[in-house]
């Protein structure tokens, strides 16, 4: 049988067979461009132009400067036809002061796979993996017109792979395991969703470390901090996340917090309202030497004087934003001093 195909008045005749020829002619030829493009698509440019971008701050008038936050990429290879993978990640924030420790976040690979259809109607819809160590870090944000999802799985994370010491300012270990799960709404009040996070064996300090004060300083060598197991459960209803369990109780020090979040569209403008309580034990202060020596120099600093509270913790707000937080001493000395000066403003 013969199929006539009328085009402008021209009668073309064409044979079932020729078409499917032709058919399979297009589909090899797609497929082939797909294939060699994937093969030989410049992954390495594409590497140095991300690190240009990322590690660049255009200012007004056209200046460039580095920026605060460095990214470093050992190598930048595909995955499947809609990924990449990266190896030999680094994420470096460069200290302000000069003695400071700059903090660096590291994973031995990720991955980022997207979705075409979602990139299509304006979406975006991406898979991720983290490699740390023996740990990964699993997860998928979308974000549609109205809403932002993330989930992500947490499992055998190496603390001291996450630059936490480039804030404290002494080395820390541990083993992280979590889950999130998080809604995030255009309207903060339809933001929801839960955050578990569980550190085992968390050890603050290695016994060679120094903590930086401002009245001393060299620093002073801290004795290794053993914390015991540190649990986070953070449930977020109608924008606000409340702290429901923030707690460690180890042989050297134990913690406890408090507080909230409030949620904006910019996980980074969130709002905290947090407070820290730390209480080390005696076997703790009487560890050694350098342990008993170093209370009695923290005793006189005023920074500590501010933090102590009625029962010898050391509590501390924390304010601001996820992105720009802020601490302060929040005990009685700290607590008084607020009282006298609202009381001598209210007399003026």
């Amino acid at each position: 049988m013969i199929n006539r195909l009328k085009l402008n008045s021209i009668k073309i005749a064409v044979a079932p067979r020729d078409l499917m020829n032709w058919l399979g002619y297009f589909l090899f030829f797609v497929f082939c461009f797909i294939l060699f493009a994937y093969w030989t698509f410049p992954y390495e440019r594409a590497r140095s132009y991300l690190l240009e971008r990322f590690n660049q701050q255009t200012l007004p008038g056209g200046r460039v400067k580095p920026s605060d936050l460095q990214l470093k990429i050992d190598k930048l290879e595909p995955s499947w036809f809609t990924g990449v993978e990266m190896t030999g990640v680094e994420l470096i924030k460069q200290a302000t002061q000069a003695d400071d420790q700059p903090m660096v976040i590291s994973a031995d690979y990720a991955m980022l796979r997207t979705s075409i259809f979602a990139l299509i109607f304006g979406e975006i819809d991406l898979l991720f993996e983290v490699g740390v160590g023996p740990g990964e870090i699993k997860g998928s944000y979308k974000r549609e017109e109205n809403e932002q999802e993330i989930l992500a799985g947490i499992e055998a994370i190496d603390m001291s792979r996450l630059g936490i010491d480039g804030i404290i300012g002494l080395p820390v270990k541990g083993r992280a395991d979590g889950a999130v799960t998080l809604s995030i709404g255009k309207e903060s009040a339809k933001t929801r969703g839960n955050i578990n996070f569980k550190v085992s064996k968390l050890v603050i300090g290695d016994g060679k470390s120094k903590l930086k004060l401002a009245t001393l300083r060299d620093g002073i060598t801290i004795d290794t901090i053993n914390a015991g197991d540190l649990k986070l459960n953070l449930k977020v209803e109608k924008g606000v996340g409340t702290i429901a369990e923030f707690s460690s109780f180890g042989k050297d020090i134990q913690l406890s917090g408090s507080g909230s979040i409030r949620f904006a569209g910019q996980l980074k403008l969130s709002r905290l309202d947090l407070t820290l309580d730390l209480v080390f034990t005696n076997a703790y202060k009487n560890k050694s030497e350098r342990t008993r020596t170093l209370f009695s120099l923290l005793n006189l600093h005023p920074s500590l004087q501010n933090a102590k509270t009625n029962d010898g913790s050391l509590r501390y707000q924390i304010t601001g934003t996820l992105g720009s937080p802020r601490y302060r001493p929040a005990g009685r000395s700290y607590s008084a001093t607020i009282s006298r000066m609202k009381r001598n403003t209210r007399k003026r």
